[in-house]
C-alpha cells in the first residue's frame, strides 16, 4: 500500500482530469468486490468525505484530499476483513449463496449444452472434420463452465465476477427468485421429454412400468436443481447491492 507522500505525489500530475464522483464510483465497485454490503459502503463513504472535506479545509486540493482520506480509512479488503468480523456468518452466506448459483448455472448448461452439441456434431460432419477433434471440441464447450471457474478462481477474480454479475439484479434474492422460474421452465421441459418417453414404454405394454419410469426419473432429475434453488432463496440477502 502507498503512503500519503506517494499518493500525493501520484495525484499532483492529473488534478485537472479528477472526477470525485468517478472515482467514488471505482472506489464503491472495489468495496462491492470484496462483499461489503450497500448499508456498509454508505457509512464508509460518509466518513470518506467528512474526512475528504477536513483535509481541504488544511488547504489541499479535492485530489489529494481524497488519495489520503482513503489512504486513511484503509484499503477494500481491509474494511471488508473488518466487518467480516463483525458479522462471520453473512461471508459464509454469501459464499455459499454464490456456490450454489454457480452449481445451477453449470447445470442448466450441461441441461442445454446436447442441443447445441448436435448442431456442432452436425457441421463437423459436413466439414469432414476428423473424430478426434470433434469429440475434443464437444468435450471443451461440455467443460467450458467448470474451466471459466478455475480460471478466475485461479486468478483471484471469482468473487468479483460474482459481485459484477450481481449488479444485474437488485437483489440476491430476486436472482434466486428468477433462478426459481428458470428452473420450473427446465423441469418442463424435462416432464415433457419423460412423458414422451414413458409414453413409447407404455406403447409397448409396459403400463405401470411407463408410471414408474415417469416419477422416477422426473424425481430423479428435479432434486438436485429443487435443492440448489431453495439455497439460493434461503441464503439470498435482500439488500440492494452496491452500486459501482
Amino acid at each position: 500500500m502507498a503512503d500519503g507522500p506517494q499518493l500525493i505525489g501520484k495525484t499532483m500530475g492529473t488534478q485537472n482530469s479528477f472526477d470525485l464522483n468517478q472515482q467514488l464510483g471505482r472506489w464503491r465497485h472495489e468495496l462491492a468486490e470484496q462483499g461489503v454490503r450497500a448499508a456498509e459502503a454508505n457509512e464508509l463513504e460518509s466518513h470518506l468525505h467528512e474526512s475528504t472535506a477536513d483535509f481541504q479545509t488544511r488547504g489541499l486540493s479535492e485530489e489529494e484530499a481524497f488519495w489520503i482520506a482513503r489512504h486513511r480509512l484503509g484499503s477494500a479488503p481491509d474494511l471488508a476483513e473488518q466487518f467480516a468480523k463483525v458479522d462471520p456468518a453473512r461471508v459464509w452466506r454469501d459464499r455459499i449463496f454464490w456456490a450454489a448459483a454457480l452449481m445451477l448455472a453449470v447445470l442448466i448448461w450441461n441441461q442445454f449444452w446436447p442441443f447445441s452439441a448436435n448442431w456442432l456434431a452436425n457441421a463437423l460432419s459436413r466439414a469432414d472434420s476428423d473424430r478426434y477433434w470433434s469429440f475434443l471440441i464437444g468435450n471443451f464447450f461440455a467443460m467450458l463452465p467448470l474451466l471459466v471457474v478455475a480460471v478466475l478462481l485461479a486468478r483471484g477474480r471469482l468473487l468479483g465476477t460474482c459481485a459484477w454479475f450481481a449488479r444485474l439484479f437488485r437483489t440476491q434474492r430476486q436472482f434466486a427468485r428468477l433462478s426459481t422460474i428458470v428452473v420450473g421452465g427446465l423441469l418442463c421441459i424435462q416432464a415433457v421429454r419423460t412423458l414422451q418417453l414413458s409414453q413409447t414404454i407404455n406403447d409397448h405394454g409396459g403400463g405401470l412400468t411407463s408410471h414408474i419410469s415417469f416419477w422416477g426419473t422426473f424425481l430423479s432429475n428435479a432434486a438436485w436443481p429443487m435443492t440448489l434453488v431453495a439455497i439460493l432463496l434461503a441464503f439470498g440477502r435482500r439488500e440492494r447491492p452496491s452500486a459501482a
